[in-house]
């Protein structure tokens, strides 16, 4: 499967994005009331598969056996990729305001951006920004809005029919670069009831753009998910469930080739389990699990693309994390991620001669430093 085929229903739980949350919330708490608060994050780590390639292409991409058509010299797997994996390395940074603007109701403003690096694979650099406003309401209940801006992105090479080659026909693939770039709203409700409930409801709009010679492929998503957290002393455990459409442009009359329809409908789950060591007096630890479970079901109707047609995705997902407060100021959390996509894609003879890997594994582990300094400013009334 293609990268761009998880930046909808499974974006929050790719392990690079996933990696990064270690409970800010914990450790603003034990902050000063104060107007404004920063904090910086740096993440080192291990990708095993960062183009998410199948197995299949895991070995295409070893033995060097990616050349299509045989008579060129551009290979299905881009030659700057270097490697499968990679150790990237994650800047995290993270600036905040809270207030009371309109009398005892909270107002909360947060910017945040990451800038993504590569070592081995320099294609692979990229970066987003957001910023997100929250509002307590009487009786309780919080309203966020948040806007997330990503940068391109390198997913990994495609094959493309360029109708302008003389002498080239229909049957004859080459592979170009393929990225994509997104933007992306929420809006979302938690409604406390006493000290240990919270329900949870959001809808969230997604744009995803890709170069001119994939805008097939561009797509709208819209995801609406719901949950219940309990926190009950030491422990917090949190469900969800979300639905997602994804509506890609598909194919596109004013071309002379057949595009393919990536659409697809994606419902899942998600449960979150953790624990404060520290305030049962164990040691100064939060351990944290996370597991999801989504079924992915293709929409197009071209019974022609094999790929797409009538086709199944499961997709499973895990993290586990330990986060050690070694002072007020700095923490040190441990991460470590699967992401598992197993399809079903019916009649479709060979992986290695279709454009996308359909089932893949990939598994991160990163180093997590947080730094969070006093907050500073006016203090809040």
């Amino acid at each position: 499967m293609a990268r761009e085929e998880l930046l909808g229903g499974v974006i929050k739980c790719a392990p690079l994005f996933l990696s990064l949350i270690i409970t800010h919330t914990d450790t603003a708490a034990l902050a000063e009331e104060r107007l404004y608060g920063i904090e910086p994050t740096l993440s080192l780590g291990y990708d095993s598969n960062i183009i998410q390639l199948s197995s299949s292409d895991l070995d295409l991409f070893k033995n060097n056996r990616g050349y299509l058509p045989p008579t060129t010299d551009i290979q299905r797997i881009d030659s700057k990729i270097k490697s499968t994996d990679d150790f990237p390395i994650v800047f995290e940074l993270v600036g905040n305001a809270q207030g009371r603007p309109w009398k005892e109701k909270k107002t909360f403003a947060e910017l945040k951006g990451h800038a993504y690096f590569f070592p081995k694979n320099v294609v692979k650099f990229h970066g987003d920004a957001g910023i997100s406003f929250a509002q307590e309401l009487p009786p309780g209940p919080e309203v966020r809005v948040s806007y997330i801006y990503q940068t391109k992105t390198y997913l990994r090479n495609l094959s493309y029919f360029n109708p302008q080659v003389p002498g080239t026909s229909f049957t004859i693939k080459s592979y170009r670069k393929a990225w994509s770039q997104s933007h992306t709203a929420g809006l979302s409700l938690s409604q406390p009831f006493n000290e240990v409930f919270i329900l949870t409801a959001g809808y969230t709009f997604k744009d995803i753009i890709f170069r001119e010679a994939f805008k097939e492929r561009n797509s709208f998503v819209h995801r609406g998910d719901g949950g219940i957290e309990v926190r009950p002393g030491p422990l917090k455990l949190k469900v969800d469930g979300s639905y997602e459409i994804s509506l890609a442009q598909g194919d596109i009359h004013s071309t002379p080739r057949k595009e393919s329809d990536t659409s697809y409908n994606q419902a899942g789950c998600s449960a979150m389990l953790g624990i404060d060591l520290k305030r049962i007096g164990l040691a100064n630890l939060i351990l944290d699990a996370e597991g999801g479970f989504y079924l992915r079901n293709f929409t197009t109707e071209d019974s022609l693309d094999p790929l797409h047609y009538n086709r199944k995705d499961t997709i499973n997902t895990f993290t586990g994390r330990i986060t050690y407060r070694m002072s007020k100021n700095w923490a040190l959390a441990a991460t470590y991620s699967i992401i598992r996509v197993d399809s079903d894609v019916g009649s479709l003879p060979t992986l290695e001669q279709e454009d996308e890997a359909t089932s893949y594994r990939e598994d991160t582990a990163f180093l997590n430093i947080i730094f969070t300094p006093p907050r500073f400013g006016p203090i809040v009334k």
